[in-house]
Order: C-alpha cells, then structure tokens, then sequence
C-alpha cells in the first residue's frame, strides 16, 4: 500500500501476480509488476483504494462489487491482509464478473 502524509491509502504496488490472475484481468506480470495501481489503471476506484489499505491495517476482511473501466468489467472483489499486522502484503481474490449487471 502507498500512503499520503495524513496515513490514507492512495495507491498501491502490484509486486507480483500469477498466471490465474493475468488471465482473469488480461495483463500479464511482465507488465504490470512494480507499477502502481494508478499507472496501470488510471481510472482504479478510490473507494477500493480505501477498502484495500484498511484491511492493510485492520486485518479485517472484506467482499464487495467494483467495477473498472479500464478494463470494463465487474468484480466480485474479497480481499484480506496476507500476514502479520500492518504487513503491506494483502491478496486480492476475485472469483467471478457478473457479465449481466447493466449500469
């Protein structure tokens, strides 16, 4: 995760991705790993942003629906902290798009 000054989630790092997880989104490690959220996907929800650094800190998991226009579609997103506290590794879990939602 990548803080501002006050200790609010901004951004966050991709550090590594698997080959499940570039298939699902359609961009492969090679180009996305050691970006920023922001520079590979410019339009990234700062609500999620925001869902993603408190998990960081609390530890707490939590699911949601997010969509991205930079990669037009739906995630049914559940996210959780990967190890001790404040660690800044979380993994991200998407298991499905809902094709079928309409905006």
């Amino acid at each position: 995760m990548i803080y501002d000054e006050n200790g609010a989630a901004v951004d966050y790092r991709f550090l590594n991705i698997n080959p499940v997880f570039e298939k699902f989104i359609g961009l492969t490690n090679d180009r996305i790993a050691g970006k920023t959220a922001r520079e590979v996907l410019p339009n990234v929800q700062p609500k999620a942003i925001e869902i993603f650094g408190k998990v960081v800190k609390a530890g707490k998991p939590v699911q949601f629906e997010n969509y991205s226009r930079d990669l037009n579609k739906w995630f049914d997103v559940f996210v959780y902290r990967a190890s001790r506290v404040n660690s800044p590794t979380w993994l991200l879990i998407l298991p499905r798009v809902n094709r079928l939602r309409m905006r």
